[in-house]
């Protein structure tokens, strides 16, 4: 998502800058956000860390219970810089009033409008239950409700056709739970819709950033925009 949104900004196709990355890991905590670091640095985008994983250990592993004094470091820290907006992308903490009585922040769901919510991980399996036979991804401004804000845009994908089939016929033969129990997340279906969703994620960010970019939509009219949220379905290009 980022080198999407990088590439954008530097072909003059989206107007704005990214003037930090925050992230809730520190350096040596995973592999995968080390090599994410350090791909912020080869963009020369300012960085700040701050570990989400020590401050728990400090406060007994009870972080609900510290949740805004996290949050109020982590205000602290990018209080230098001046942002419209705060862009949530893998972010995989909840935001506390602390911060979003200080900015703006939008997130990327992996669902539809009105669909499930939770970790992406859930979001599969609450599809596969409800037997949702389309799935998706938007764009939302965060609220203190979890998943709750008002959606700004959305693309929709089909889970139907032959590729398909074959998977949603196999849970005619088990429940959810034994095929849980026996292949978790390596079910094909769920593979299959995680897969469909990705290609969604990073050109529906850069076309919400885009729209706000573009003035065709504001922060301070979001509550009362009629035309919200915008579908993108086919108009992307992934």
């Amino acid at each position: 998502m980022l080198e999407h949104t990088v590439s954008h900004i530097r072909s003059h196709t989206l107007d704005c800058e990214i003037q930090f990355v925050f992230c809730h890991r520190e350096e040596g905590e995973g592999q995968g956000s080390d090599d994410y670091l350090k791909r912020v640095s080869d963009l020369h985008i300012p960085s700040i860390t701050i570990s989400s994983k020590r401050f728990r250990e400090n406060h007994n592993d009870q972080f609900a219970k510290y949740r805004e004094e996290f949050d109020q470091l982590v205000f602290e820290a990018i209080k230098p810089y001046d942002v419209d907006i705060c862009v949530l992308a893998g972010y995989l903490l909840i935001i506390s009033p602390v911060l979003l009585k200080k900015g703006s922040f939008i997130n990327l769901h992996p669902s539809l409008p009105g669909g499930p919510k939770g970790l992406w991980q859930e979001v599969i399996w609450q599809t596969i239950v409800n037997k949702n036979y389309s799935t998706g991804a938007m764009t939302f401004l965060v609220s203190e409700e979890l998943d709750e804000g008002p959606p700004l845009a959305f693309a929709e994908i089909p889970l139907t056709g032959p590729e398909f089939q074959n998977d949603w016929d196999l849970l005619r033969l088990g429940s959810i739970e034994q095929i849980k129990a026996s292949q978790g997340e390596n079910f094909s279906l769920f593979q299959k819709i995680r897969n469909a969703q990705i290609p969604l994620e990073a050109p529906l960010l850069t076309e919400t950033l885009r729209m706000f970019a573009d003035k065709k939509i504001g922060i301070q009219e979001i509550h009362r925009a009629s035309d919200l949220p915008i579908d993108l379905t086919g108009s992307m290009q992934i």
